[in-house]
């Protein structure tokens, strides 16, 4: 995965605080520690091709992660952003190749 997001990008990159991961069980924290595949698919649901800023990514319904899945987007009352199940917490952080959102859950 870090070749991949050194390559051609830019990328939109969802990433989960780390209590976040502290609301998943041992068994799945294990599960990811233990198995490259299964950690590679998850932060694959948490990459999406392209810069999308927070006031672009308001007006739309979803977007495809590099996994070719699609996540659901809802904006709320005032600046409001979910990004499937988890809420954007802090957005438009700017990275070497691309544009983070921080968010308040890991798409499992």
């Amino acid at each position: 995965m870090d070749e991949r997001l050194k390559g051609k990008g830019p990328y939109t990159i969802f990433v989960p605080l780390d209590s976040a991961f502290d609301q998943l069980s041992e068994a799945q924290r294990q599960r990811l520690m233990e198995n490259d595949e299964a950690m590679s698919k998850l932060i694959s649901r948490h990459i999406v091709s392209g810069r999308i800023g927070m006031t672009d990514l308001m007006q739309m319904d979803e977007v495809e992660t590099i996994d070719g899945n699609a996540v659901a987007l809802a904006s709320g009352p005032g600046p409001n952003l979910r990004y499937g199940g988890s809420e954007v917490v802090k957005g438009n952080l700017a990275a070497g190749n691309g544009i983070v959102h921080v968010v308040d859950r890991v798409l499992m």
